[in-house]
């Protein structure tokens, strides 16, 4: 179900456009770099934990703190959740 669910997410140039939105739209809310933001959703899509994140991947992440990446993990989350729903909606619209 995981593997599928990324497939979907990933499908894309349009789902790539929607991620570098997200990527932006946390930046701004946590005041990192976008670059640092990107980087910190990166590794928490390589499946690293967000202890080790914080602990060894600091320079990547412009020092941003455990609670910061709690919070990035599950807007990402609830973001790739949103996104195969609304795939899910589109391909039946286009079946009717």
């Amino acid at each position: 179900m995981i593997s599928r669910t990324l497939v979907d997410y990933r499908g894309g140039e349009s789902e790539r456009s929607y991620l570098n939105a997200f990527s932006s739209n946390c930046s701004s809310i946590y005041g990192l770099n976008e670059s640092c933001t990107r980087r910190a959703i990166d590794l928490l899509e390589a499946g690293c934990s967000v202890p080790f994140v914080a602990r060894y991947r600091r320079d990547a992440t412009g020092n941003a703190d455990a609670e910061t990446l709690f919070d990035i993990q599950r807007r990402l989350d609830d973001f790739k959740s949103m996104h195969v729903t609304r795939i899910k909606r589109l391909k039946v619209l286009e079946v009717e």
